[in-house]
């Protein structure tokens, strides 16, 4: 980062994030941030559902929503834009302030509400785009409209003869009820009249469909399966969270989706299980927390095929793509990789548990210090508090049976209601014994799929993440 952008970067940070936001995109029309060129190299060029790309790192939808900035943000080192949201009609959004700075979290949280000038007004600017690097839109619908799967469908219509890829987003928090489009049923529909939007339009483009970060296995699957089953040729993984887990600023309980770090580990793990849901059927793009080009690799080495950033700018400056793509480069030929495309999912083992259960005391340090680290690696675990809803006997032999593990190593012998037992009886007995008096039972315990972990020490429950 040059002392210009070091100096330019403070003092955006003094001023309203909105306002300075706007500040940031008006010094990009004039000419006053870095524009070395799209990095590209043999290594970095990678083909996403028929895009061809001179590199991998792209920027996320919302930072040039009215997509007022495309000649100098193509330049920026960026292998691919994505502009937007637009919504057919304008729409100012949800009140101000909307935009949040979490500095201590290198995050920000937003509650937009898919604020832009309408669908009529942006294709218009992407008509008058230079050419270039592909840039696509993220497609919205109007709060108050009636039908928001056929505004969708609208957008893509008024947009797509202007641009290379489009992207349905279903899955902002910031506007009521939107994510219950991402049921398979509603799903299916509003894909279908995307779908059919597009093989209307003059050419074909790529249509992908962004999710969000707080589902479960299930969820997961059941995107995964309806997306496949659409036609859609790629999906983007993930939006914003509305979650809080471990967040220092002060600012940490404004309502909105939450970006930038806290938001890496929760994006990737389901990233990863899309990886691993879709096979490689369809090319996924990781967004979520990326702030440095080990972040990149790592959302690669999960199943992406490329990735998106933006919060991260806000700390690093614009300059941020090119050394993010820059980097990749040598942490590709590090690992003795060719391309982009041969390091995609090689890391992804593990990566895709997100459902976890802790059976949890929050009287116990230990239990609560377990619960912290799955937190922190993105997991939200469902939190069992034995005591009040102790497990049963049957319970019970399946634990031992994952922990591997005699039914006198899940037990805690020193207690006071223990007395008359030295762990030397049979497993029966013991189990009986615990789920007679619960308080007995060894904590935390961590179940994920097949797999347990008994949380001593509390470091030892992350082996089911591995």
């Amino acid at each position: 980062m040059s002392l210009a952008e070091r100096i330019g970067l403070a003092a955006l940070r003094r001023i309203d994030p909105e306002t300075a936001h706007g500040l940031a995109l008006r010094a990009l029309r004039l000419g006053l941030a870095p524009q070395p060129g799209p990095v590209t190299g043999g290594k970095l060029a990678v083909e996403v559902a028929g895009l061809r790309l001179p590199n991998p790192v792209g920027l996320a939808a919302g930072f040039d929503k009215n997509a007022t900035a495309i000649a100098p943000l193509s330049l920026a080192g960026f292998g691919f834009l994505e502009v937007g949201a637009a919504t057919p009609r304008p729409q100012q959004g949800n009140p101000r302030p909307r935009l949040f700075r979490l500095a201590e979290d290198r995050a920000a949280i937003n509650r937009f509400g898919f604020n832009n000038d309408g669908a009529e007004a942006i294709a218009q600017r992407l008509a008058a785009r230079p050419e270039g690097i592909p840039v696509g839109l993220n497609l919205g619908a109007n709060k108050d409209s009636d039908d928001r799967a056929a505004d969708f469908a609208r957008v893509l219509e008024v947009c797509g003869p202007h641009i290379d890829f489009a992207t349905v987003n279903v899955s902002s928090p910031n506007t009521e009820r939107l994510r219950e489009l991402q049921g398979p049923a509603a799903l299916a529909g509003l894909l279908a009249g995307v779908l059919r939007s597009r093989d209307a339009l003059p050419r074909r483009i790529p249509v992908f469909l962004k999710i969000a970060p707080d589902l479960g296995e299930a969820d997961i699957a059941a995107i995964a399966g309806a997306a496949m089953r659409s036609g859609v040729d790629g999906i983007i993984a993930t939006n914003t969270t509305l979650a809080r887990d471990g967040l220092a600023s002060a600012q940490r309980g404004e309502t909105g989706g939450l970006s930038g770090a806290p938001l890496f580990d929760r994006s990737t793990r389901v990233l990863a299980r899309l990886s691993l849901e879709t096979g490689g059927a369809l090319p996924l793009i990781g967004v979520g927390g990326v702030g440095s080009a080990e972040d990149a690799y790592a959302k690669i080495r999960a199943g992406a095929c490329a990735v998106q950033l933006y919060t991260a700018l806000v700390y690093e400056g614009l300059s941020l793509a090119a050394r993010i793509a820059r980097g990749l480069d040598g942490l590709l030929a590090r690992d003795g990789f060719g391309t982009v495309a041969e390091a995609v999912g090689t890391g992804r083992k593990g990566l895709a548990v997100t459902e976890v259960t802790i059976w949890h005391n929050p009287r116990c340090s230990k239990s609560r210090a377990a619960l912290k680290l799955l937190q922190e690696r993105g997991v939200t675990p469902k939190v069992r508090r034995y005591l009040d809803d102790p497990p049963t006997i049957v319970e019970l032999r399946a634990a031992r049976d994952l922990l591997g593990l005699p039914a006198a190593r899940m037990m805690r012998l020193k207690e006071p209601e223990a007395k008359g037992f030295d762990g030397t009886e049979d497993d029966e007995t013991l189990i009986a014994a615990m789920a007679a008096t619960p308080k007995l039972i060894e904590r935390p315990i961590v179940f994920a799929g097949n797999r347990a972990a008994l949380g001593r020490p509390p470091e030892a429950v992350l082996e089911i993440l591995e």
